[in-house]
């Protein structure tokens, strides 16, 4: 009897230490996932604008030497163009907002105006050379010449085998995400270069950075932008332009969630709209488990990428031309967690 009790007490110790250890495991896991942007969920019922709401916390770093100055950031009506865009304006630049829908363009032209800063938005397609070069002439008509040009605007790809790509996707792709900052940097870059200033930030992709499993086709162009950059950088300097590139991975923006939310509309089988609370938690679980592949264990927001973007723009970093800079918590530092970011 004696025997039987004194092993259901070590049993019960055993458990007791189970147990416990399983608790810490799980409350040590997730203390290092940061938490889900609350302006990213369907959580936040702030009337505010998005640029107001960073007027108010004050996080958004400034640069003096920006202030005044006249901006294009391409591919601006959302996501982290439309985020840089913001960050422009809080250092009072003239912004110019580019997209290819006009009541996302001009919804965001009225977030800036409504805030005290000063934009315009021009409606154009960034693959198309003459409408390029419509918005260069009417911008420095209203505004002047372009001295900080923010090439951002593309487009992305889903995964496939090689074998089922077309020929016209390919060459879609290709022009969404490297024809088109080549033809806007080819008309804008002669008013630069009569300045004897300017500064470009071209946008690539850790999908170009590192072997994953993104698209071919979009990886194989995001892999060129950072040659094209140190080419630019190269052969503008003695114009007086400096010529950089931003790479971003895994980015918690509208893209991310509606990807996620109809993959897992997919998977469950639902038709109609989600509970809020039910999208809420599929998007909070997605960003938690894409979080764990990096080694500063969440998403990128696109916040993070716009400071960088202020900063390769700004006098702080007149002495870094030709680099491309990656945005991607330490993602191409863990090739095989990396992967496409959702």
């Amino acid at each position: 009897m004696k025997k039987i009790l004194k092993n259901s007490f070590l049993l019960n110790i055993l458990l007791y230490i189970l147990v416990f250890t399983l608790a810490f495991c799980v409350l040590a896991e997730a203390s290092n996932i940061s938490p889900v942007p609350s302006n990213f969920l369907n959580l936040d019922n702030n009337s505010k604008s998005r640029i107001k709401i960073l007027l108010e916390s004050k996080s958004v770093a400034i640069f003096p030497d920006l202030a005044g100055k006249v901006a294009l950031v391409t591919g601006s009506s959302r996501g982290i163009g439309a985020e840089t865009a913001r960050f422009l304006a809080i250092n009072k630049v003239k912004v110019v907002i580019n997209g290819k829908n006009l009541e996302a363009v001009q919804k965001m032209v009225n977030e800036i105006n409504d805030a005290g800063g000063k934009a315009f938005g021009i409606v154009a397609d960034c693959t198309n050379p003459d409408q390029i070069e419509k918005m260069r002439i009417e911008i420095e008509e209203k505004f002047g010449v372009v001295e900080l040009l923010f090439v951002f605007a593309g487009g992305s790809s889903k995964p496939k085998p090689i074998e089922d790509i077309d020929k016209n996707r390919w060459e879609e792709i290709l022009n969404l995400n490297l024809t088109s900052k080549f033809l806007t940097i080819k008309y804008f870059v002669p008013s630069m270069k009569r300045n004897g200033r300017g500064v470009i930030v071209l946008m690539s992709s850790s999908a170009g950075r590192a072997p994953s499993d993104c698209a071919y086709d979009y990886s194989t162009a995001q892999a060129a932008v950072p040659m094209f950059t140190k080419n630019l950088a190269q052969q503008l300097g003695s114009d007086g332009i400096r010529v950089n590139a931003v790479a971003p991975c895994s980015i918690a923006n509208e893209t991310f969630k509606a990807h996620t939310l109809s993959e897992k509309k997919k998977d469950l089988g639902l038709v109609q709209v989600m509970p809020p609370d039910l999208s809420n938690q599929l998007v909070i679980n997605k960003y938690n488990e894409v979080g764990k592949r990096y080694a500063i264990s969440r998403m990128g927001e696109s916040k993070d990428v716009a400071a960088a973007a202020l900063f390769l723009a700004s006098n702080s970093a007149s002495w870094i031309t030709g680099i491309t800079l990656d945005i991607d918590g330490g993602g191409t530092l863990q090739l095989k967690k990396m992967g496409s970011g959702i």
